[in-house]
């Protein structure tokens, strides 16, 4: 197995399977080692007076000095050569060649002070006809090392602010959990300005009349809550129209302080994955007494070292009366994610009065394994006084689509929140119908090979809840007719689109035969003029430098470059490797007014895939990129006529084979006799004076002037 391994690795660097990351690797030059090397693995400064060093030990050698260099100079020609020539020549697997190249650059310096002393010495080959100060050669040597030194130190401080920056994939993802809206978002007024909080609902989740919504958060802020904005609502029934959605927050300080009312654990085995579909039954440490008409809130959570666990399915709450007589309630435990740092929290109204000893847990779905054993605490406690509310009447009928859109609830009197503490959100609607669903804002990510934002970060978790799924590009999948239907739903239902490094915008458009989709993609996305290479583009793009043409605008670029005051080196033109990892640029595109499917249509859909080559990454080099002529240049080339038009095909020459065949020889001859001249000129050292060539010399030029004249634009 460990054989088969490393031959898999090296069919996958090698470029001859169909590996994703090999992609950014198709059709690079000889020198991108060396320019990588040089440019940014080194610095400018030291890079070339490493090179200029081995070049000048290299002349040393041809003039008689080899003994002295060969070890370390052949070490690294070989080297660098054999790793300038495999088809992916990243500048990292040239690091056996860099303290050599140092020594190089550091023998440099000391030849040429050496130099100055025996140049300037009585009797030097070249003092002996030229006057030559030594101090100029010396003061040029300790010149060049303090600007080489100075320089290379001065990049290496600037490349380590990289590290003492924030990650721009966190920092993209705080931003975009305070600038794109979730289904629930907490507008906190603090000391130091706003901030959002947004909360997860739970997918699919329906709020109805008799099952509503209710969520335990903790406050990252403390400030003055006095508005919750939704981000979108749905309602599927349209034939239902008038809908009032009411708000109610309270503190979670005394329902959680209360385990005592009751409380129950419950040990399950996930290592099999067996726990779907099963009826699990959870005992109370004691009854519980409820009250009809009154709200109570159950907690689910997990120890600290366990979890976390999705439970979807629904609680049975025995409930027995006083004469005897029994009554089960259910409370629909949806997508509920528990674990160390998740509690699962709803609430539910007593349907009658009664005692509780017992609950029952339904699991509807498999639970993916995690761990031996999970431990499961139940706590139903009387839910809190509320502090706050808001109710507010929408139309969700057939005039709007079922949909509302930015939709605010404004609290009155506003609610103090204290940072670290609990409160538990509860939504209720009074409706008819099939109720509402709440929605985050549509984002889109570029794929599985590459990290899709928002990340984990704080207390947030962007796709458990917060924003929408299934909106993936899935930029490596083969150009095809269903890949470009994708593309439209994505574009269509997306009204952020995030782009988390250069692995795909740097990559695939190097393979144009093969992703003309992708390439056209990223090309309208940003507003790429077609002089212009794709990755280029991205590179130098900032807020404003181009205007795309999907409808999309760019509003927010996070990049981390090596800056030492106000000068900063961008560093997107290294090789991939050289930024994904700990410096990606980030790219965050929003939908403007002005989108228009039709036109994303037009723009992306004038793809022919039939001619989509499907070619591995090494293989690209040698096949050329397009053979098709631009669009402009096939319509010059169509308004000068087709065949039948510019030949007459009822001509006797065109009719007749032997016509035609004696009408080309006489064609032939006339052009050997026009190029004879120009044949004899330059073959004057034969005896025929080239006159057998003349007609082949004929037929050559007069190809030639008419490609020569074409490439040019020369109409005839």
């Amino acid at each position: 197995a460990w054989i088969a391994n490393l031959r898999e690795q090296r069919l996958q660097a090698a470029g001859d399977v169909d590996f994703p990351p090999a992609l950014q690797w198709a059709r690079r030059p000889v020198w991108f080692s060396f320019q990588n090397m040089v440019c940014w693995g080194f610095g400018l400064p030291l890079g070339l007076l490493a090179w200029i060093g081995f070049l000048w030990v290299g002349w040393r050698m041809w003039k008689g000095e080899w003994q002295r260099h060969i070890l370390l100079w052949g070490w690294v020609a070989f080297y660098f050569v054999w790793q300038s020539l495999q088809f992916n020549p990243t500048m990292r697997y040239q690091y056996p060649v860099y303290p050599f190249l140092a020594i190089f650059a550091g023998w440099a310096v000391i030849a040429l002070y050496d130099r100055s002393q025996s140049l300037a010495a009585p009797g030097g080959k070249i003092a002996s006809r030229i006057r030559i100060n030594p101090h100029w050669n010396q003061l040029l040597a300790i010149f060049t090392a303090g600007v080489v030194l100075l320089g290379t130190y001065v990049y290496a401080f600037a490349f380590l602010g990289i590290y003492t920056s924030p990650f721009t994939r966190v920092e993209a993802s705080y931003w975009i959990y305070q600038n794109i809206p979730g289904p629930i978002n907490l507008h906190i007024q603090t000391e130091n300005g706003a901030y959002n909080q947004p909360l997860p609902y739970p997918y699919d989740y329906t709020l109805r009349a008799e099952v509503p919504f209710s969520e335990s958060f903790r406050a990252n802020e403390s400030g003055v809550l006095s508005e919750v904005y939704f981000a979108s609502l749905v309602n599927p029934d349209v034939a239902v129209c008038d809908t009032t959605l009411t708000l109610e927050l309270a503190p979670m300080t005394e329902a959680l302080g209360q385990p005592s009312q009751g409380s129950g654990i419950l040990l399950f085995s996930l290592s099999q994955g067996d726990f779907a579909n099963q009826k699990s039954v959870i005992q109370l440490n004691q009854p519980f007494k409820l009250v009809a008409g009154q709200t109570y809130l159950i907690n689910l959570e997990l120890p600290a070292n366990q979890g976390p666990v999705t439970l979807s399915g629904w609680l049975d709450l025995t409930i027995v009366r006083s004469d005897g007589s029994y009554l089960v309630q259910y409370v629909s435990v949806k997508d509920a994610l528990v674990g160390a740092t998740q509690t699962f929290t709803t609430y539910f109204t007593a349907q009658a009065d009664g005692n509780i000893g017992e609950v029952i847990l339904n699991q509807e779905q498999e639970i993916e394994p995690v761990s031996d054993e999970q431990t499961l605490t139940l706590k139903v406690s009387g839910s809190s006084q509320v502090v706050a509310s808001a109710s507010l009447s929408l139309d969700l009928g057939q005039e709007t689509g079922g949909r509302a859109e930015g939709v605010s609830l404004v609290l009155d009197p506003p609610l103090r929140l204290d940072k670290g503490e609990m409160y538990n959100l509860t939504l209720s609607v009074e409706s008819g119908g099939s109720g509402i669903t709440l929605k985050g804002t549509p984002i889109a990510n570029e794929g599985d090979w590459d990290d899709g934002l928002p990340l984990r970060v704080g207390t947030y978790d962007g796709f458990a809840g917060i924003y929408p799924l299934d909106l993936n590009f899935h930029m490596y999948l083969d150009d095809t007719p269903e890949k470009l239907a994708r593309f439209q739903r994505i574009l269509d239902e997306s009204e952020y689109l995030l782009i988390t490094s250069s692995r795909q915008w740097g990559s695939l458009p190097r393979l144009p035969e093969r992703f003309p989709l992708v390439s056209q993609y990223y090309r309208h996305l940003l507003g790429c003029p077609d002089d212009k290479e794709i990755e280029w583009c991205y590179n130098v793009a900032q807020v404003g430098d181009f205007q795309g043409e999907l409808g999309f605008d760019l509003v927010k670029v996070f990049q981390s470059d090596p800056t030492l005051g106000s000068l900063s080196i961008n560093t997107q033109f290294a090789e991939e490797a050289f930024t994904v990892y700990d410096h990606p640029k980030v790219f965050v595109f929003r939908k403007t007014d002005s989108y228009d499917s039709q036109r994303v249509s037009k723009l992306l859909g004038g793809i022919d895939f039939s001619t989509v080559v499907r070619i591995t990454p090494k293989k690209a080099s040698s096949y050329p990129a397009d053979l098709m002529l631009p669009a402009e240049r096939l319509q010059e080339q169509r308004q000068g006529g087709t065949w039948s038009e510019l030949f007459d095909t009822q001509a006797v020459y065109n009719r007749s084979q032997v016509v035609g065949v004696i009408l080309w020889y006489l064609s032939v001859a006339l052009l050997g006799v026009a190029v004879y001249p120009l044949v004899r000129l330059a073959l004057p050292g034969l005896a025929d004076r080239g006159y057998p060539l003349a007609r082949t010399a004929g037929l050559l030029i007069l190809a030639y002037l008419a490609w020569l004249g074409g490439s040019v634009n020369i109409p005839f």
